[in-house]
């Protein structure tokens, strides 16, 4: 993550560098944005740039927790709906609202959906684990709330569910999004679907009723 000297940075300068940076990894596949070039837009000096991040890989990393933070400040206007709605028309509606910030924000979604398909593997694990913490306790206090209002079965397991529930968003999002970024209208309508499918296969289960 980024070193001290970058957060003291005056914001306009900090922003700059976060700004140039979400434009080269979203239209660069990973492996051909150069730290040259990252450092030439900010004109700023290269040693510069190893005061506030230790390579590549620490401000990529940076860039994925911001673009997470930014999806879930976009949702959590929402996060209070769960009071007055069925926990998966909730589910439903936390989707809805990943794509609408998808649409919103299409350089953050080439970031994101680049990391899903083409980042290496090694890269790609460490954030996962990194990131998917937040993600998993997120889901713990929705399922919880559920449970409280007495929508779910009360023997299971909160935690496991919360990972599954995790993985298998992950899962899904990876499915949709090939090697060229394509974060057109149609795979946003596909990954939909297939939310609604997964949801529907948590409410009713596998067994035929």
């Amino acid at each position: 993550m980024p070193k001290e000297t970058f957060f003291n940075l005056p914001e306009e300068k900090r922003q700059n560098i976060y700004n140039i940076a979400i434009d080269e990894f979203s239209n660069k596949p990973y492996e051909k944005v150069s730290i040259s070039q990252i450092v030439s837009r900010a004109k700023i000096a290269k040693g510069s740039f190893y005061q506030y991040f230790e390579d590549k890989e620490d401000l990529y990393t940076y860039l994925i927790d911001m673009i997470g933070k930014e999806k879930i400040k976009f949702m959590e206007k929402d996060f209070d709906k769960i009071e007055d709605m069925d926990f998966f028309e909730f589910m439903r509606l936390l989707y809805r609202n990943g794509v609408k910030f998808a649409a919103a924000e299409p350089n953050l979604t080439k970031i994101a959906t680049g990391f899903m398909v083409n980042i290496p593997k090694d890269l790609k694990n460490k954030i996962i684990s990194r990131n998917t913490t937040s993600a998993v306790d997120l889901f713990n206090a929705f399922i919880q709330k559920a449970m409280d209002k007495n929508e779910l079965r009360d023997d299971i397991d909160v935690n496991l569910t919360s990972q599954i529930l995790t993985h298998m968003s992950i899962a899904i999002t990876e499915f949709y999004f090939d090697n060229s970024n394509n974060v057109s209208e149609e795979n946003f309508e596909n990954l939909l679907k297939s939310a609604d499918a997964m949801i529907d296969i948590l409410k009713f289960g596998l067994k035929k009723q």
